[in-house]
C-alpha cells in the first residue's frame, strides 16, 4: 500500500492510459470512464497492461466499449515520470511502457 521513501534524483512514476478508437479518435482512459475507483483502475487495468494479463485487459476493454458504445482498437500505457530534485520536481521524458493492438487480442 505504501511506497518506499524517495530521494533526490529518484523518479516518481505517473501512469496514463490512452486508447485509439475505431474512428481513429485518441482518448485518455480514466477511472470514471469505466465507472470504477482509482485503486481498481491502477491495480486492475494499469497492472493488467503492465504485466500483459490479456484476459483482464479485455474485461476492461469490454467495460469501456459497453459504457461508451464504441470499439477500442489499440491501448497504450505511458509513464510520465517526475524527477525529485533538491528544490523542485521536474517532468522527465514520457515513456511508452506497453502497447496492445486490441484487434490482435480479440483473435485469440
Amino acid at each position: 500500500m505504501y511506497n518506499y521513501a524517495k530521494y533526490e534524483g529518484d523518479t516518481i512514476k505517473q501512469y496514463s492510459i490512452y486508447a485509439t478508437l475505431d474512428d481513429s479518435t485518441e482518448v485518455r482512459i480514466q477511472p470514471e470512464d469505466l465507472g470504477i475507483n482509482y485503486w481498481v483502475f491502477m491495480y486492475g487495468l494499469k497492472e493488467s497492461l503492465r504485466l500483459e494479463k490479456k484476459e483482464m485487459i479485455m474485461n476492461f476493454v469490454q467495460l469501456y466499449e459497453s459504457r461508451h458504445h464504441t470499439k477500442i482498437i489499440n491501448l497504450r500505457l505511458y509513464n510520465y515520470p517526475l524527477v525529485l530534485l533538491k528544490d523542485e520536481v521536474i517532468e522527465a521524458e514520457a515513456q511508452l511502457v506497453k502497447q496492445y493492438p486490441i484487434t490482435e487480442l480479440r483473435k485469440k
